[in-house]
């Protein structure tokens, strides 16, 4: 990410995690006051042939940052890649530098408010807070929507019918996803070995634990530890 601000310097990791966070975590108050401080922020190196060719590259990356940022957030990972590249579309045919960054702004707060409404007004029902009350306290365990819906008096169809209307996934995603954010954590905080970690998780093993991080973060929970 390259300040605007201060042209002469790039901004510090530290800077891009707090970016980042803000969106994760479903920020809105921050993400707006980041973008009226830093409404023009590059996020790459301007290499294009006119002012208009770098603002859409820059919005290249950062909607892909933006994305991923949100994906980790809890925005299902198909919509999260579907917005993007409906948004890169439609900054692709802007003919000025200002237009490309107000579907920039547009993009980051409606991602940023994606996962707002996730982690907080989403969740309108006891059943849907219980069922994630629940996944959160077994969240070492292999877990099934069968006893979830079990331990909770309804049917499976019932609670994956409501869960999907009031969170914006499947259940079964979204258990996949908490299971990779603990797994993060556990990489990032602990010495445990893969093998560990997938059985601490309830992965059947270290192989499907591998495959599942991989396609929800990019990279394995190897390739992750060693970027830590």
């Amino acid at each position: 990410i390259i300040d605007e601000a201060h042209p002469d310097r790039e901004a510090t990791s530290t800077f891009s995690d707090f970016f980042e966070e803000i969106i994760r975590s479903g920020n809105v108050s921050g993400m707006k006051d980041w973008l009226t401080r830093s409404p023009s922020m590059r996020f790459c190196v301007d290499t294009g042939s006119s002012s208009l060719r770098n603002a859409k590259n820059s919005f290249i990356v950062g909607s892909t940052i933006v994305a991923r940022a949100a994906i980790e957030g809890g925005i299902e990972r198909k919509y999260a890649l579907s917005q993007q590249q409906k948004y890169l579309i439609t900054s692709e045919q802007c003919e000025s530098e200002e237009r490309v960054l107000d579907i920039q702004m547009k993009f980051f707060m409606e991602m940023t408010e994606k996962v707002s409404k996730l982690k907080t007004a989403a969740i309108k029902t006891t059943l849907i807070s219980d069922a994630i009350n629940y996944i959160q306290q077994n969240i070492r365990t292999p877990l099934r929507i069968d006893d979830i819906a079990s331990a909770l008096f309804v049917s499976r169809a019932h609670l994956s019918a409501e869960f999907h209307n009031e969170i914006g996934q499947t259940i079964s995603n979204y258990i996949r996803d908490e299971k990779i954010a603990e797994a993060k954590k556990l990489l990032k905080k602990t010495d445990y070995s893969l093998s560990a970690i997938s059985k601490r998780l309830g992965f059947s093993s270290q192989s499907y634990f591998t495959r599942v991080f991989k396609t929800c973060t990019g990279v394995t929970p190897k390739e992750y530890r060693r970027t830590l």
